[in-house]
């Protein structure tokens, strides 16, 4: 009788645990309106190859993220079917001035739309999702830090020599100081991994022309929960089964 509730537990928890992930996924689609609610960054100036030298925001930005995924017109009218509320980095506060829609990219490398700028390449893009799961949460502490890593990513998907003063994006002298120091950690640390183990299929941008890339959230209490109930179960059927 044990061994019976166990394994149903286990099967229930599997089945809830797949659907939430099937919902996940099925959610994309061009109609995603992001508004801007709170910000955290630094000023200075970049040159980013012979299109772009000045001043720039680097840091992440906290947006209202809604899904009109299937909704009549264009733009979209009616409640949204979604709403939730994310941190994101890679974007102008400028391109966030009036509302606008976005396309939401799931496990996709984003291809730049301005053909002067260099393709994306699957290294680059692995490194700056490596960044966001492993610094992500913890970069949204301070106004340096969150610049730091948006100097990180900017570098990462440009150049592959992880140098702020050389390459395609460099920061100018004298300019992000403290930003800087965090944004040299982060490279340091992403330097040597093996990209080609890192898992880009939850990653999650949205692009209208520039790409946004979501910070990776803090698993839900909920969801938490009930991996680790079903942990429990699969581990204590082992043990029912050597007993």
């Amino acid at each position: 009788m044990k061994r019976l509730v166990l394994i149903t537990l286990a099967i229930l928890i599997t089945v809830a645990l797949a659907n939430t992930s099937a919902l996940a996924a099925r959610a994309t689609g061009e109609d995603w309106r992001l508004t801007k609610l709170n910000s955290i960054y630094q000023t200075g100036n970049i040159t980013w190859g012979s299109w772009y030298s000045g001043g720039v925001q680097a840091g992440a930005f906290y947006m209202r993220v809604e899904d009109f995924v299937g909704k009549p017109g264009d733009p979209p009218s009616g409640a949204p079917n979604t709403v939730y509320y994310a941190w994101v980095y890679c974007i102008e506060a400028e391109a966030l001035a009036s509302p606008d829609w976005y396309k939401r990219l799931v496990g996709q490398k984003p291809t730049p739309p301005d053909q002067s700028k260099p393709e994306i390449g699957d290294d680059n893009w692995a490194r700056k999702v490596w960044l966001l799961q492993h610094y992500g949460l913890d970069s949204l502490t301070s106004q340096a830090k969150s610049a730091g890593m948006q100097l990180a990513i900017w570098e990462v998907i440009s150049d592959d020599d992880f140098d702020l003063d050389s390459g395609v994006f460099k920061v100018q002298n004298g300019s992000f100081t403290q930003a800087r120091v965090y944004a040299q950690q982060y490279l340091d640390a992403v330097k040597y991994i093996d990209w080609t183990t890192v898992d880009i299929t939850k990653d999650v941008c949205f692009t209208d022309g520039q790409n946004l890339n979501e910070v990776p959230p803090i698993p839900e209490a909920t969801t938490l929960m009930l991996a680790l109930v079903g942990l429990s179960s699969v581990v204590g059927f082992r043990r029912l089964r050597k007993g």
